[in-house]
C-alpha cells in the first residue's frame, strides 16, 4: 500500500503562529509593500490551494511567488517547485532551433532571475540548469517546463506535493489553462500569475486568465491578489498605462 502523508495544513503550525513566523522572516532581505505582503501571505496560507495574482508590469509577482514557494519547500509541506511558462502560441516553439530544452530555455530567464534575487543558485536547484555535480548531490528540486507537452502528465502526486507556478498566464487560452490546471491535484499549491493588459496572444480576447480567475474566485480555497505598484521605474510604468 502506498504511504500517505498528512495534509499540508497539518504539517504547518497553527495559522496564527505560522503567519507570525512568516512576518518575522527577513524574506531574503526584500522590503515588501502591503499588496506584496498580502500576496506572500496568501501563498503561505495552508487554507488556500490556488492563488491568482493579477499584477501590472514590474510589480515583483514572479519574484514573490518564487521565493515564497521556496519557503514552502524548505519548511517541509511541499517537495518541489514546477514553473510553467507559455510560448505565445504552441507552434512558436517549433520555429526555434535546437532541442526542446534549448527552444524553451529562454522562457525561464525571468524565473532564474527571481531565484537569484533570493540568493538561490539556479545551477544547483533547477534541473534544466544543473551541473552534473548538483544532479549527483540531489540538490535540484525545481523543474521548468513549457505548457506545450502536458497532456496526460500529473504535476504532483500525494507522495510528492508540488508548488506549481503558472507565469504569464494571460498568454494561455482557456484550453491551455485547463490543460495545466487539470494536471494539478488538491495536494499541490498552484500560483497563477498574469494580467490581461500584457497579453501577447494575436487575439487578446482568447486569453483564459481572467476567465479562470472569475471561475475560481468565489471558492474559499482560492485567493485573488492584486499588485499595482511598478518598481521598474517611470518608463515601464508610463508605457504600461497606454491601452489599445
Amino acid at each position: 500500500m502506498a504511504k500517505t502523508k498528512a495534509s499540508p495544513s497539518a504539517t504547518y503550525r497553527n495559522k496564527e503562529e505560522q503567519l507570525k513566523s512568516l512576518n518575522s522572516h527577513i524574506f531574503y532581505g526584500l522590503t515588501l509593500d502591503d499588496e506584496q505582503r498580502e500576496f506572500r501571505d496568501q501563498i503561505w496560507n495552508p487554507d488556500k490551494i490556488i492563488i491568482f495574482c493579477d499584477a501590472l508590469a514590474g510589480t515583483g509577482k514572479t519574484t514573490i511567488a518564487t521565493l515564497t514557494a521556496n519557503l514552502l519547500v524548505s519548511n517541509g509541506p511541499y517537495d518541489g517547485i514546477i514553473y510553467v511558462a507559455a510560448p505565445v502560441t504552441e507552434n512558436k516553439v517549433g520555429f526555434l532551433p535546437g532541442t526542446l530544452e534549448e527552444k524553451t530555455e529562454r522562457l525561464f530567464d525571468g524565473f532564474a532571475q527571481a531565484c537569484i534575487r533570493g540568493n538561490i543558485d539556479p545551477e544547483r536547484v533547477i534541473k534544466q540548469k544543473c551541473s552534473m555535480e548538483s544532479i549527483k548531490e540531489g540538490t535540484a528540486y525545481i523543474e521548468c517546463i513549457s505548457n506545450v507537452y502536458l497532456r496526460g502528465v500529473n504535476l504532483g502526486n500525494p507522495d510528492s506535493r508540488m508548488v506549481v507556478i503558472v507565469d504569464e498566464a494571460q498568454n494561455n487560452t482557456v484550453h491551455e489553462l485547463r490543460k495545466i490546471l487539470t494536471r494539478c491535484g488538491d495536494y499541490d499549491k498552484i500560483i497563477v500569475l498574469g494580467n490581461e493588459v500584457q497579453c501577447d496572444l494575436p487575439n487578446p480576447k482568447n486569453s483564459g486568465f481572467t476567465k479562470y480567475l472569475d471561475h475560481f474566485k468565489d471558492d474559499p480555497r482560492t485567493a485573488v491578489c492584486k499588485l499595482t505598484q511598478n518598481y521598474r521605474g517611470w518608463i515601464a510604468d508610463h508605457a504600461d498605462k497606454l491601452r489599445g
